[in-house]
């Protein structure tokens, strides 16, 4: 695909499989077998349980567009092969999705006065960045504050699965949470 392009990786498997040798009949199949059909794995099925798909479904296509076919089609197949192999997630597909609705249904909410820049004496006279809290200023890297407008402030758009480094992902808004429910802030 040319430069650009919108990325989805497709594979011939029928390719593939006239390269792949004939198994032994003896031993148990521990593949399912390699079909003639165009087979297209999707990046979003993966979400953040592997970060790395993306990159490297952006280094196959640049493969395919630096040296050209048919071997691009082993960089292609290499990419197909991770996709299919690592864990799923669209936990990150739907909260994206909620947070489009939220956009476009709270469109004229104001943002909370703490996040807004204060570049003129009236608007920090006004509350404009009061209490705003810098993360890197706290030991534990976490500021406590609402970021969202007041009708939505409850509001929790991302529901990390258990898979991949979704879990990973889970226990640390976990650690988040019991930080902010503590209170017991330091600041660095």
């Amino acid at each position: 695909p040319p430069s650009g392009a919108p990325l989805t990786v497709r594979i011939r498997l029928d390719a593939l499989a006239a390269a792949r040798p004939e198994p032994d009949a003896a031993a148990p199949r521990t593949i399912p077998p390699l079909h003639t059909e165009t087979w297209t794995p999707e990046v979003t099925h993966l979400g953040t349980t592997d970060p790395q798909a993306l990159s490297l479904c952006v280094a196959a296509r640049d493969a395919v567009d630096f040296i050209g076919m048919p071997e691009g089609n082993l960089a292609l197949a290499e990419a197909a092969v991770y996709l299919a192999l690592a864990p799923k997630s669209n936990a990150l597909y739907i909260a994206y999705g909620a947070v489009q609705e939220d956009v476009e249904r709270t469109v004229a909410e104001s943002v909370p006065l703490h996040l807004r820049n204060a570049p003129t004496g009236l608007m920090k006279a006004e509350g404009y960045g009061k209490g705003y809290q810098y993360a890197h200023n706290h030991d534990d890297k976490v500021a406590d504050m609402q970021c969202l407008p007041n009708n939505l402030r409850e509001r929790r758009y991302y529901h990390p699965t258990r898979e991949g480094l979704e879990k990973q992902i889970a226990e640390r808004m976990e650690e988040i949470r019991k930080i902010k429910v503590s209170g017991n802030r330091d600041i660095g």
